[in-house]
């Protein structure tokens, strides 16, 4: 499992990497502030941060999700806003756009086969 996403997002991409890591998945966080970037070094770099062999991946991302299609693929997801037409307070806008750790761990989950857990 990798979640992938902008240096801004990291407290939450680790919050669901400790959980998940407690429930006995295998992770990794990625930081990626430019995929362009990234996508200019060689496949073998790209190979070793992304392994092609890990197919579960989450993207999360306080921005909108456009962009992250490369890094997270067919089989990942991807976490974040969906449009620019909303207003209100910080915390409201996070939970609107499932802009959560129990978002980004439900979705590794589903990736992972993993059952639920009872709240």
């Amino acid at each position: 499992m990798v979640l992938i996403g902008t240096g801004r997002e990291v407290s939450l991409r680790i919050e669901a990497f400790e959980q998940l890591e407690s429930e006995g998945a295998c992770a990794r966080i990625v930081s990626m502030a430019s995929g362009e970037f990234f996508a200019q070094h060689d496949k073998s770099y790209r190979d070793k941060v992304l392994p092609p062999s890990v197919s579960a991946r989450i993207s999360v991302e306080a921005g909108l999700t456009i962009g992250w299609n490369c890094q997270v693929e067919a089989s990942g997801e991807k976490i974040g806003m969906r449009g620019f037409d909303a207003s209100a307070p910080i915390a409201d806008l996070l939970k609107e756009f499932r802009f959560t750790r129990e978002t980004a761990v439900a979705a590794a989950r589903r990736r992972l086969d993993f059952p639920e857990k009872s709240p």
